[in-house]
């Protein structure tokens, strides 16, 4: 779990939120007559005499800077004191691919688990040479994004098949995920090996990815990775495209990246990944775009592209995969899972889950303000059937339009989560894309930017309250990729008898708030006056915010931001600079 967590936390920071209502009452004389000698039928205060059970809302990112890599390739990953440049085989990768298995690629355009890897005396997760095999925990590094990781975190990842098995078979069932969709502009990225092992994570051996030709001509130069989609625009295919020898910055030219027979990238270049002195990369990156005709991995240049696509909880091989079967009883039907099914679905279908989920993303409407609602506070019964795993969005699910407490099947959090894209992305440029400055955007403008995730947070806080919803007047663009705009259900509210009595009294429940953000906020001056508007408050939000900054040591240490004083407009460099109040110093950032 330790590696794991490295992992995610290069991923995600984590900011929790409790909002919790009291009720105090005075004493009266008459508590002077209790037999305080004898024992009394009696509850503590703090303990509920029928269960209780948390309420959670998430408060998530959606902006483009989810679909980058989770494993950038210039961290260290496992803290040793080692910049990790390229693939760690000792290290064990988090990802959709099980990393204590081998797969092949199959004729069906996505990788197929084939058997268990073989885990070496130095932590290794190897695969045998006498098969064309690819080590999962090789694909998890060099394929997967941030975007995937919380999928995958969440929900046990997106389904691009969500097989269903009808009830009283026992055909197995097929569930595949895939790996976001990256357009082929500079979100997507390149992944380079040169390890002399490379045959024991791939189907490549060192003779046949030597060069013959360019910069390394004779030479074994490794494996390069380009991590794309098939079309320029938000779908297509998830693609990795495979050629021979070192290209690490195929991602980085202008325009489309990653094409066969591309310009130069120039002798600069080349020398500097080879010099001890400058890249130290000790093998000369190529002066030139690899070509379509000699410079492909696999048989040829079309054979050379990989859907990043996986069958995953195959009963016949499920290794540490973290799969549960539907029903419980179940020998052939096994699907991911993640927080949502674990603490989000009861055992039986008519038991309680071990909390609730509320969800609130960014969105594309409103992209530089808060968020919008994706899902009220429930268990996930109406997002998953728990006779078959399946989620109610996929095709047959079998779900029941309405639940027997009114709720609509099929919307909320997972579909909405499924449907983030590079929203706007079209053959040439970003819809709304001018070239504007930060100081130039408006809501609704280059709609796959902006990360007011701290808006959000408070959204959260006014959710709990019972205030008015604040989703965005416009839900257009949220609409048309699918994710859900619920209005505010009162989630303090007992009208509905059967989440009171299986899940407590909501007002006697603790109520807490989980934010995942992507990346450095941006656009996220606007939350004071909205806190303004929260009961039982001791402040603003700037001195609870300053509160904690000073609990935690932050001010008056040097952090990278741009104003530190608040007056700095956009534009200011972010730099080094010694912090004052921390609400100052990131009040403007952009």
């Amino acid at each position: 779990m330790k590696k794991i967590n490295i992992a995610l936390a290069s991923l995600i920071g984590m900011a929790f939120v409790s909002y919790a209502i009291y009720a105090t009452a005075d004493a009266t004389s008459d508590a002077a007559a209790a037999l305080v000698s004898e024992p009394q039928a009696a509850i503590p205060p703090n303990i509920a005499s029928t269960s209780s059970k948390p309420m959670m809302m998430l408060a998530t990112s959606k902006d483009h800077t989810l679909f980058g890599p989770i494993y950038t390739d210039f961290e260290d990953i496992d803290d040793d004191g080692v910049l990790d440049t390229t693939f760690k085989p000792s290290f064990k990768y988090y990802g959709y691919f099980d990393s204590s298995k081998c797969y092949s690629y199959t004729s069906n355009s996505r990788f197929e688990p084939d058997s268990l890897s073989i885990k070496t005396n130095d932590g290794r997760y190897t695969c045998p040479s006498s098969k064309s095999l690819w080590s999962g925990n090789f694909l998890n590094w060099a394929t997967m994004t941030r975007i995937d990781v919380i999928r995958k975190m969440l929900y046990g990842g997106k389904r691009s098949e969500d097989g269903v098995q009808a009830a009283n078979s026992s055909l197995v069932t097929t569930t595949v995920l895939e790996r976001a969709n990256l357009s082929k502009d500079s979100h997507s990225f390149v992944k380079h090996y040169v390890g002399s092992d490379i045959r024991d994570y791939t189907p490549f051996t060192v003779s046949s990815l030597t060069k013959t030709s360019g910069s390394n001509n004779g030479v074994y130069s490794g494996l390069t990775i380009c991590n794309r989609s098939d079309v320029m625009g938000e779908g297509g295919n998830p693609i990795m495209r495979l050629a021979k020898g070192n290209y690490r910055m195929w991602g980085t030219v202008n325009g489309t990246v990653c094409e066969w027979n591309g310009t130069t990238f120039g002798k600069k270049l080349s020398r500097y990944f080879k010099d001890v002195n400058k890249g130290n990369g000790g093998i000369a990156h190529e002066e030139n775009q690899p070509t379509s005709t000699s410079d492909y991995a696999m048989s040829s240049a079309a054979a050379s592209d990989l859907n990043v696509r996986v069958r995953v909880c195959n009963p016949s091989l499920l290794g540490e995969e973290r799969c549960q079967a539907f029903p419980a009883t179940s020998s052939t039907n096994f699907k991911p899972y993640g927080i949502f099914q674990e603490f989000g679905l009861g055992s039986t279908v008519n038991s309680a889950a071990r909390s609730e989920f509320g969800v609130i993303t960014g969105s594309y409407d409103n992209n530089l303000t808060a968020g919008a609602l994706r899902r009220n506070m429930g268990d996930f019964s109406d997002e998953i059937n728990q006779e078959n795993g399946v989620f109610c969005h996929s095709t047959g699910a079998g779900c029941s339009k309405f639940l027997s407490d009114g709720r609509v099947t099929g919307n909320g959090a997972i579909k909405s989560m499924d449907g983030f894209v590079l929203y706007g992305r079209n053959s040439s440029n970003y819809d709304g894309s001018n070239n504007q400055l930060p100081n130039e955007m408006v809501d609704g403008t280059l709609s796959a930017w902006g990360n007011p995730v701290g808006e959000m947070v408070v959204q959260a806080l006014q959710y709990f309250s019972g205030k008015n919803s604040t989703n965005p007047a416009t839900t257009t663009k949220d609409a048309a990729k699918g994710l859900s705009v619920v209005g505010w259900n009162d989630p303090l509210s007992t009208s509905n008898a059967r989440r009171t009595g299986m899940y407590g009294n909501p007002i006697c429940r603790p109520m807490y708030t989980l934010a995942l953000s992507s990346s450095a906020l941006s656009f996220d001056a606007g939350a004071g006056a909205p806190f303004e508007t929260l009961p039982n408050r001791k402040g603003s939000l700037n001195s609870y915010v300053n509160t904690i900054g000073d609990q935690e040591g932050i001010h008056g240490t040097q952090r990278s931001v741009g104003s530190v004083d608040g007056s700095a407009s956009f534009g200011q460099t972010c730099s080094k600079k010694n912090g004052g109040p921390i609400i100052e110093c990131f009040r403007n950032m952009p």
